[in-house]
């Protein structure tokens, strides 16, 4: 074991030790495929790429354009609301680059913190007097506690739940892919498998990254341009109407997207937006649920 008797001697030590392996091989081996995997996935996915560039800055310049609107008709949650999501739109772009540079992963745990804010809004809306709750992990005395699953299942009535686990599996450990090695092995699926640092094209989790991304963009969208923005909103027009636009669009890939889960959710998303202005104005979100329901 080395022994160090100072700082300045181990910092010394380390400089020379980092000088005599730099620069890394694997991280320029890393790097590198990076680079690949970022011109074949806009190559593939390059329509899905500018569209989001256009729609994600709809939601920046818009969330920015709304700090100099009058906001004195808003309800007080909805300032909470607003601080909320406009703390979150930075991790859009992170999500994005982090899948068109084949971390998939890691872009499905942004995805699922964006999907948390959602629901986290709604919770509000829902319980206004319980605002502050939704930001902290244990409620104050005498509020509501937010309970991401509960609040969805037993209150909103919704599914969710089995969307919300595959982001999970990836959040906690990446257990998911961990999973389906031990089960390859154990059942001798296919040439050994190499435990190591990969990076390589996925098609199937590119895919599957790709529309969650969209449904929380989505999401952020509808309720910037539905419930923030109001008749005091005067100042640059146009990164409304590209809200707008934006929300059209996304919305319409929900609605028409192959797979019926996301038809299913758009339903979903549709009736949430409803009952949000039911909620707004303080008046019996649950029954509208109920009614609905029937």
């Amino acid at each position: 074991m080395t022994q160090f008797n100072s700082d300045d001697e181990v910092k010394a030590w380390a400089d020379a030790w980092v000088a005599a392996r730099i620069p890394s091989a694997l991280v320029l081996d890393l790097t590198q495929l990076e680079h690949e995997h970022f011109a074949q996935f806009n190559s593939d996915y390059g329509r899905f790429v500018d569209q989001f560039e256009v729609e994600f800055t709809a939601l920046a310049m818009l969330i920015d354009d709304l700090n100099f609107i009058d906001r004195s008709t808003w309800p007080p949650h909805r300032y909470v609301q607003y601080v909320l999501l406009a703390k979150n739109v930075k991790t859009f772009y992170s999500a994005l680059e982090r899948l068109a540079r084949g971390y998939y992963e890691d872009s499905i745990t942004l995805v699922r913190g964006l999907y948390e804010t959602f629901v986290r809004l709604l919770f509000i809306s829902c319980h206004p007097d319980d605002a502050y709750s939704a930001l902290g992990y244990k409620a104050p005395k005498g509020m509501r506690q937010f309970k991401l699953t509960n609040f969805l299942r037993d209150e909103l009535r919704l599914e969710w739940d089995t969307n919300y686990s595959v982001m999970s599996v990836f959040a906690h450990s990446n257990s998911f892919n961990a999973l389906e090695a031990l089960i390859r092995a154990d059942h001798r699926d296919g040439d050994p498998e190499r435990f190591r640092l990969e990076h390589q094209f996925d098609l199937k989790l590119a895919e599957m990254t790709m529309p969650l991304l969209q449904f929380v963009l989505c999401t952020h969208l509808r309720f910037a341009t539905e419930r923030m923005v109001g008749a005091g909103h005067s100042t640059e027009p146009d990164a409304l109407a590209t809200a707008l636009e934006s929300v059209d669009l996304l919305s319409y890939g929900l609605k028409h997207h192959p797979k019926p889960y996301w038809r299913s959710v758009s339903d979903d998303l549709d009736l949430l937006f409803e009952m949000i202005e039911i909620a707004d104005k303080r008046d019996d979100w649950r029954a509208f649920l109920r009614s609905r329901a029937t």
